[in-house]
């Protein structure tokens, strides 16, 4: 089609009359020559029809591409835009409607960050719906096999910690939960030191040393923290400070409450 036979379809689509179109921009006997392929208007002109049309220039002024193709064009752009901008829930609604390799990718990794997000908040079950979409998108796109498996991994360690499944392997397997903290940093080392001061018989010494760990076990995400409270209340048990395992028990639950949100 050209510039003229867009104008017209457009137009004639939208139910506007000639003069309505034209209004304060050019005469109507310009517009019918522009039209017919009469003539030939200015990129301002072509402007101004494109916003009262509410189309892109660029679907006027382009010869092969049709209107649907430039409206993706700068959907993308704006994708792109939401995803380094880290928006990633606005960047996966406009993805839906696409099924290209890239935009499964793009979904996959949106997912993925969502998850991630919820887990650190400890919100596991919200946490698991994201990684579970994310595992479907990745399957679909021949370039995200490893989100795949990312999201298997992480939908295996919730099941774990929500009592629904087995530990997930690991270098660590009797401490799951560490697989959910991207850097194995010093809150794991000293909490699985913490435990085995514990198994040892040194009881009072473990409950010190992840009363000390608590806030560091905060920093690190809600599960982390889930499991110092729980070793903490055990071993505070064991000592005979009913109060002090009760408070941990009652941080305990709510903290196993939210991640059911």
């Amino acid at each position: 089609m050209t510039t003229g036979e867009k104008i017209k379809a457009l137009r004639v689509g939208k139910k506007l009359t000639q003069a309505e179109l034209t209004d304060g921009i050019i005469t109507r006997n310009m517009l019918s020559q522009i039209e017919n392929g009469l003539a030939n208007p200015s990129i301002g002109t072509l402007r101004s029809l494109a916003e009262r049309l509410g189309v892109p220039l660029e679907y006027l002024l382009s010869e092969e591409a049709g209107l649907s193709d430039i409206e993706k064009l700068r959907q993308r752009d704006e994708i792109k835009k939401l995803f380094s901008s880290g928006d990633m829930e606005k960047c996966l609604s406009l993805l839906e409607k696409y099924d290209d390799d890239e935009s499964l990718l793009l979904s996959a990794v949106c997912c993925t960050e969502l998850g991630r997000e919820l887990m650190r908040k400890g919100k596991l079950f919200s946490a698991r719906e994201y990684f579970s979409k994310s595992a479907v998108y990745a399957e679909k796109s021949v370039f995200a096999c490893g989100l795949r498996r990312y999201a298997e991994k992480n939908i295996s360690l919730i099941d774990y910690i929500m009592g629904r499944g087995e530990v997930p392997a690991s270098d660590y397997d009797e401490y799951g939960y560490i697989s959910s903290i991207e850097n194995r940093n010093s809150v794991v080392s000293r909490h699985v030191a913490a435990r085995r001061l514990a198994e040892k018989g040194d009881v009072r010494g473990a409950a010190e040393a992840l009363r000390a760990l608590l806030p560091e076990a905060e920093e690190a995400g809600a599960v982390c923290r889930y499991y110092v409270l729980s070793d903490l209340e055990g071993c505070l048990k064991a000592i005979g400070d009913i109060a002090g395992a009760y408070e941990c028990a009652e941080a305990r639950l709510a903290l196993k409450e939210e991640m059911n949100r």
